[in-house]
């Protein structure tokens, strides 16, 4: 389904559904769920897999490690791990039918545990209204069409080409800073 041809050890405990590792991957799920949820838990964290979402988020929590004095930061980082999860569980639900036992699944874990962050790892839960935000995203979601895609990348590239061109500087204005700075 998603294409892993890696050992990936699972282990039950009393956490949160994570996956920790990037070299020697284990997925952690909480005991008592039943089949399909599990199924849906272990296809969330294959796609965090995948995609080296373990990677990305230890380059993000050493970013903030080095700047963790810029609230900035902080802001970004805490918005990057919430789309993170937003875009994995867009994955996730392209190889699921029901978004509402997925989206009961998100409710579950993300009551059922009082535990913290753990920095370095993909998590599941992050927290009540998250996982409410992230439910009210897979509702609305609406794959965006070809049109505003293509207007989207070719804004990007204007807006790039600016911002990399030198302006152009007239001889007539290099002459007067040149005596403007002899004077």
């Amino acid at each position: 389904l998603v294409n892993i041809r890696r050992d990936v050890q699972l282990y039950y405990a009393d956490t949160t559904p994570m996956l920790i590792g990037l070299f020697k991957p284990s997925i952690y799920v909480p005991e008592g769920l039943n089949e399909a949820e599990l199924e849906a838990t272990l296809l969330h964290e294959l796609n965090h897999m995948k995609h080296l979402d373990v990677l990305w988020s230890a380059i993000a929590t050493l970013v903030l490690c080095v700047n963790w004095f810029n609230p900035i930061i902080w802001l970004s980082f805490f918005m990057f791990k919430r789309d993170l999860e937003v875009y994995c569980d867009e994955r996730t639900l392209k190889h699921t039918d029901n978004k509402q036992s997925y989206a009961m699944l998100l409710l579950k874990t993300a009551t059922a545990r009082t535990e913290r962050f753990v920095f370095g790892t993909t998590s599941l839960r992050s927290g009540k209204v998250d996982v409410k935000r992230r439910i009210r995203f897979m509702a609305k979601f609406k794959k965006p069409s070809v049109v505003v895609m293509v207007i989207a990348i070719v804004l990007a590239c204007v807006i790039t080409a600016a911002c990399l061109t030198n302006p152009i500087v007239s001889e007539s204005s290099n002459n007067s800073h040149e005596t403007d700075n002899t004077s």
